[in-house]
This record gives structure tokens, C-alpha cells and sequence, in this order.
């Protein structure tokens, strides 16, 4: 049912945004010199996994849970190693 509204207005959103907003002179032209970091955007990605995980975990307190112990020794390594 939700599909019924959002794509609709999706769909509308998109044809007035191509008929609507123009390009800016020179947009696009440094496509070569674009830098993606992605590492960051991996590591951003596995924080949020790691975040959701544990707003999920209903555990009593958050230092007995495995999960936190293993993810806090590999933050510890990898600050030893990128950190110095």
C-alpha cells in the first residue's frame, strides 16, 4: 500500500527535477579528477552495521556481550597499526 503513494511521487519528483533544474556551466567536467574515498565509506558502512547491531542486542549491560568485546579489540588493533 505504501509502494501505491511513494512511487507516484517519486516518479513525479523526477520528471519536474529533469524539466526544472538546469545544469551549471562546466558541471561534470572534472569527472577524471574525482576522488572517492572508499575506505571511508567501507568503514562508514561497517560502523553503521556494528551501530545497528547493538541498538538491536537487548543485553543487560553492553560490556558483557561478546560482540562489543570482539569489536572493541579490533578497534584497539587498528588503532595500534593506522594510529601511531
Amino acid at each position: 500500500m505504501i509502494f501505491m503513494i511513494n512511487i507516484p511521487i517519486g516518479i513525479v519528483a523526477s520528471v519536474l527535477t529533469i524539466m526544472f533544474i538546469d545544469k551549471k556551466p562546466g558541471e561534470g567536467k572534472n569527472k577524471e579528477s574525482t576522488y572517492i574515498d572508499y575506505t571511508g565509506i567501507a568503514l562508514l558502512m561497517a560502523a553503521l552495521v556494528v551501530c545497528n547491531m547493538f541498538w538491536k542486542e537487548e543485553a543487560e549491560d553492553w560490556f558483557s556481550s561478546n560482540s562489543i568485546r570482539i569489536c572493541k579489540s579490533l578497534q584497539y588493533w587498528v588503532d595500534r597499526i593506522y594510529c601511531l
